[in-house]
Parts: structure tokens; C-alpha cells; sequence
């Protein structure tokens, strides 16, 4: 497909058999961490709100429900920014096409765009500003969310201490 020589395919086979290997390797190590990092957690959890071992149970309710919820929070934040970052570049390809529609000789290379490259960074800022714009929008709408969701937690807590 690039029009590379064969001995280039053997060397970048051989160099993405030793890639795929060290990711295979790694990925042991980081699951392995990744537990110990969440027993951690809920061992300081436990210490911090002084919980005793037997209460916080998975036949528990509300430590079962506790944990899938929070299980779910980094695929929302995951989520949340993905629409975010998807949202400001849709708004800057909507900018693109303006330009190209209304300003003659842009398509031949003729003309410039209204921020190019060598005179005027506001097209990176008008990006950033545009994908700022949703994560702010989507963090007051989260933010309010894990309002609500602290003082349910809150009152479960109160409730597993009795």
C-alpha cells in the first residue's frame, strides 16, 4: 500500500510482533496494579468513614450499588469528554466549510483563510474556546449530578453505620 520494499515489511513485522508482545507483558502489570490500587482505596474508604469490615459487605445493597455506580463514572467522564471534544471539532469544521464556501480562491490555493497559519493563531484559540465551552456546559451539568449523588451517599452511609 506504500510502496516499500519487502525487506521493509520484515523489518516493521518483526518490530510490530516485539510491540504487540510489550503491550501483552504490560497488560498483566497494569491490571495487576489496577487491583491493588482499588483495594487500597477501599481499605482507606473503609478507614476514613469508620466502617468496620463486616459492614461494608457486596450482600450488602448498598455497598453493591455503591460500587457498580461508581464502576460506571469513568465511562460517563469518558463520555462526557468524547461528546465534548466531538461537539467543538464538528463546530470547527463547520467554520471550514464557511470559509471555503464564501471566500473565492481558497479551494485553487489562491486566497487565504480569515486566521492562517503564519498570521493569526485565533483558529487554535476559537478550537480550544469551542471544546472549553462543552466540557464547562457538561461539568455544571456532572457537578450538579455528584451533588445530588453525595448526599444520597451520605444518607447510605448514615444508614450502613446503624
Amino acid at each position: 500500500m506504500a510502496l516499500l520494499t519487502e525487506e521493509v515489511r520484515a523489518t516493521t513485522d518483526k518490530l510490530d510482533a516485539v510491540g504487540n508482545t510489550t503491550k501483552a507483558v504490560t497488560k498483566g502489570y497494569a491490571i495487576a496494579s489496577a487491583a491493588l490500587a482499588a483495594l487500597a482505596l477501599f481499605s482507606d474508604y473503609l478507614h476514613k468513614v469508620g466502617l468496620t469490615a463486616d459492614k461494608f459487605s457486596l450482600f450488602n445493597p448498598f455497598v453493591l450499588v455503591g460500587l457498580l455506580l461508581g464502576g460506571l463514572l469513568p465511562f460517563i467522564f469518558s463520555a462526557v469528554t468524547m461528546r465534548a471534544v466531538g461537539k467543538g471539532a464538528f463546530k470547527v469544521v463547520e467554520e471550514v466549510r464557511r470559509q471555503f464556501s464564501e471566500i473565492k480562491g481558497l479551494w485553487e490555493g489562491k486566497a487565504k483563510t480569515e486566521a492562517s497559519l503564519k498570521d493569526d493563531p485565533t483558529h487554535i484559540r476559537s478550537a480550544y474556546e469551542a471544546v472549553e465551552h462543552e466540557h464547562l456546559k457538561d461539568g455544571e451539568n456532572a457537578g450538579q449530578a455528584m451533588k445530588l449523588k453525595n448526599l444520597e451517599l451520605r444518607a447510605l452511609i448514615a444508614d450502613i453505620r446503624h
